[in-house]
């Protein structure tokens, strides 16, 4: 396990596996870190993983008030431990913080998400279309049988031919 510390002193743990370009995992908002640990070694074969807890998570420090961009914040300072660009991955409010951070400057390569909590209608369908609709070079896939949690084997090479090496 190693640690990186945030711009505000707070200390974000992480595990690496894996050699090659670097891509961050970023789970869901409540997950320790646990719930990409499986995909975590589906990649590693092509690329350096990052699998980290998000503060106030697990191993992770937290620094009260919460705020968006101190969660930014500890993406870049996992972006600068990984080399100072990498790909992200992000799960659920995850992939929220993966636009938030792209979207704010962050050194981000490529960005995916899945199943991200946005509402535009009645259901995510909508949210996922408007998303691929309002940024460039976007691409939406849909895995089928897949749920909420999504099963690696079958969600790692859609992530390694998006990510490519």
């Amino acid at each position: 396990m190693g640690r990186v510390t945030s711009a505000d002193g707070t200390a974000i743990a992480y595990e690496r596996t894996g050699s090659g370009p670097a891509v961050i995992l970023v789970g869901g908002g409540l997950d320790d870190g646990a719930e990409n640990a499986p995909l975590a070694p589906e990649l590693a074969e092509r690329f350096s993983v990052y699998n980290y807890a998000r503060r106030g998570r697990a191993d992770s420090g937290d620094t009260p008030p919460y705020a968006l961009e101190r969660e930014i914040e500890d993406l870049d300072a996992l972006i600068a431990e990984a080399g100072g660009s990498a790909h992200l991955f992000g799960a659920s409010s995850g992939g929220a913080l993966v636009l938030e951070a792209a979207a704010a400057g962050s050194a981000v390569d490529r960005a995916a998400v899945y199943e991200v909590p946005y509402m535009v209608g009645e259901f995510f369908e909508a949210a996922a279309d408007a998303i691929a609709a309002s940024l460039p070079h976007a691409q939406r896939r849909t895995l089928d049988g897949q749920t909420h949690v999504a099963d690696p084997q079958a969600f790692a090479p859609v992530l390694e031919r998006f990510f490519g090496t």
